[in-house]
């Protein structure tokens, strides 16, 4: 297990939705959460300026471990009501 398998483990185990279901989608493709997660890096960094980009919004607070060698981060975003 690396350390980003620990964060989004530990993420999915605070969620209230049924791990079983797939993410509720918006109907243009896009879920309305979603959980970057990878190795503290500027392309981490672009993933979620992307997703600020084209709409979503932060929640919540990043998560960050280090396994011994790399450290990994994650962020949530969401979209906010009636945007697709």
């Amino acid at each position: 297990m690396t350390g980003a398998d620990i964060v989004v483990a530990v993420s999915e185990t605070s969620s209230t939705q049924d791990s079983s279901r797939p993410p509720e989608d918006t109907g243009g493709g896009r879920h309305r959460y979603r959980l970057l997660t990878g190795p503290d890096t500027s392309a981490f960094c672009e993933r979620v300026s992307e997703a600020l980009d084209s709409g979503y919004e932060l929640y919540g607070s990043p998560s960050i471990t280090f396994d011994g060698t790399t450290t990994y981060v994650a962020q949530a975003v969401v979209l906010p009501p009636g945007v697709s």
